[in-house]
C-alpha cells in the first residue's frame, strides 16, 4: 500500500511538473514569436518606406485605407498561429532562439524539420493571403479539392494531367 501512494505521489509530481513545463514553453514560444514578428515587420516596412520614398511616393497607405487596415491585422493574426505553431510543433530552442534575438524571422524557420517547416510555411501563407488560398491548399489550384475526383478531377489530357491529349484533337 505504502509503494502505491509513492508512486501516485511521484506521478502527480511529473504531472505538475510537466504541466509548467507547458506553460513554460508557451510563454518562451510567445515571447519570441512577438520579438521575431515586431522585430520583422518593423525592419521591412522601414524598407518599403525608403523604396517609396526614393521613388518620391508616401512612406505608407494613409490611415482608414482598406489596404492600411488589413496590414494592421497581420502582425497579431502572424503572433496568434507563429505561437501556436512553436507549441505545438515543439520548435527546437535555436528556433526559439532565433526569434527571440534576430532582427528578421527569414532564415529562422531553416532549423525546423521539413515537416514543421511545411507547416509554417503553409500557415503563414494563409495568414498573409487572408485565408485566400485554395480549398486544396498552398499549391493546390484556386477552387481545386485536395482529393480531386469525379468532375473536380483534372479532364483527360488537360494541361499538367500528365496524360497526352486524345488524338485527332488538334
Amino acid at each position: 500500500m505504502r509503494l502505491v501512494r509513492v508512486a501516485l505521489l511521484a506521478a502527480l509530481a511529473l504531472a505538475g511538473g510537466c504541466s509548467k513545463k507547458s506553460e513554460s514553453a508557451k510563454s518562451d514560444c510567445a515571447a519570441a514569436v512577438e520579438h521575431g514578428v515586431d522585430a520583422t515587420i518593423a525592419k521591412r516596412r522601414a524598407a518599403m518606406d525608403e523604396s517609396r520614398k526614393a521613388k518620391g511616393m508616401p512612406p505608407e497607405a494613409p490611415d482608414g485605407s482598406a489596404g492600411a487596415a488589413s496590414q494592421d491585422a497581420i502582425p497579431g493574426k502572424l503572433k496568434g498561429v507563429l505561437g501556436k505553431l512553436c507549441v505545438e510543433d515543439k520548435w527546437p530552442a535555436d528556433v526559439v532562439k532565433c526569434f527571440r534575438e534576430s532582427p528578421d524571422i527569414g532564415k529562422c524557420k531553416e532549423g525546423l524539420t521539413p515537416e514543421q517547416r511545411s507547416r509554417y510555411s503553409r500557415e503563414t501563407m494563409q495568414v498573409m493571403l487572408g485565408g485566400r488560398i485554395g480549398k486544396g491548399g498552398a499549391g493546390a489550384p484556386m477552387g481545386a479539392s485536395p482529393h480531386a475526383t469525379g468532375s473536380d478531377a483534372p479532364a483527360s489530357g488537360s494541361a499538367g494531367s500528365g496524360s497526352p491529349p486524345a488524338s485527332g484533337s488538334n
